[in-house]
């Protein structure tokens, strides 16, 4: 097992998205939406640019020599994918050519995915580092419906393989292919069936995570940290959920998809916490819980 030793992240500036559509009341936004502050990436930056300013915050924190891979979660990778971004960071940020490099094609439930990958990369003491980066703005094309939810930024989380730190204990996934078509790219541009994927993630992901405590017999486990879809969805997640603290930063970020996990560990100061769960939903539709313990 691969133990979390730090996360940081990189958000570019925030838009004020009340300028871009102004006929929708301010009540609206605070209510319905939850916010209308977003960040997007500049018209010079691209998802590699977003991990290296990402990875420079931990830069002098990583012994680069026993790094032995890099994993990107991205559904938007630039060259569209070809060739894997994850080497492309490799080039600028390491001279060790002796790694693996690897995308992962994943979303909203991307982040546990890609730690329980690396953990096939490393071998004892050694490290991976984990990005993530979906800046969907390339793909809203002027949508209300996408353009008011998700923001664009990039993080980093240092994995290594020696059992201290925070280690993911246990795992659960789950897919329901079927509504693929709810969250899909279509002709450069994505289209979301709102109402699909919030009757998923409502109907799915607080029983499944009531089971996942309960079969690994976690009763006194006190926080859990869930992807930020949208402000009503994270509510009504909560409101099933309501024995849990159950922390948001949707108000200020919106949804950073692969993204929004680890920037809420390292905003609610991960390392302090001697156990949570973790849990990602949304595109496939898939659905990913873990459960981490400090050792």
């Amino acid at each position: 097992m691969v133990s979390i030793t730090d996360i940081d992240f990189y958000i570019p500036k925030k838009i004020n998205l009340r300028k871009k559509y102004k006929e929708v009341p301010k009540r609206f936004w605070m209510q319905k939406i939850g916010n209308y502050l977003v960040p997007r990436k500049s018209e010079n930056q691209d998802i590699v640019s977003m991990c290296i300013l990402a990875y420079n915050k931990l830069k002098n924190k990583i012994n680069t020599n026993k790094v032995k891979c890099i994993i990107l979660c991205t559904q938007n990778p630039e060259y569209g994918g070809l060739p894997h971004n994850s080497a492309i960071i490799q080039s600028k940020i390491l001279k060790n050519n002796n790694i693996a490099c690897l995308d992962i094609s994943h979303g909203c439930s991307g982040y546990l995915y890609a730690i329980k990958t690396a953990e096939t990369f490393l071998k004892k003491d050694q490290i991976g580092l984990i990005f993530t980066c979906d800046p969907y703005s390339k793909i809203i094309k002027e949508d209300f419906n996408t353009d008011v939810i998700f923001g664009d930024a990039a993080t980093i989380t240092v994995v290594k393989n020696n059992n201290k730190g925070h280690t993911i204990k246990e795992t659960d996934f789950f897919t329901d292919g079927k509504e693929f078509n709810s969250i899909i790219k279509d002709k450069d541009k994505i289209n979301m069936n709102g109402r699909k994927v919030l009757n998923f993630s409502t109907k799915y992901v607080p029983p499944l995570i009531k089971k996942f405590i309960k079969r690994n017999k976690l009763l006194d486990i006190k926080k859990i940290f869930i992807h930020q879809g949208s402000k009503f969805m994270i509510d009504l997640i909560k409101n099933e959920l309501q024995e849990y603290d159950i922390p948001s930063n949707f108000k200020n970020l919106g949804n950073t998809v692969s993204s929004s996990i680890p920037i809420l560990l390292k905003e609610n100061n991960f390392k302090k916490q001697n156990k949570f769960i973790i849990c990602g939903f949304g595109v496939g539709l898939s659905i990913s819980i873990g459960y981490v313990e400090k050792s």
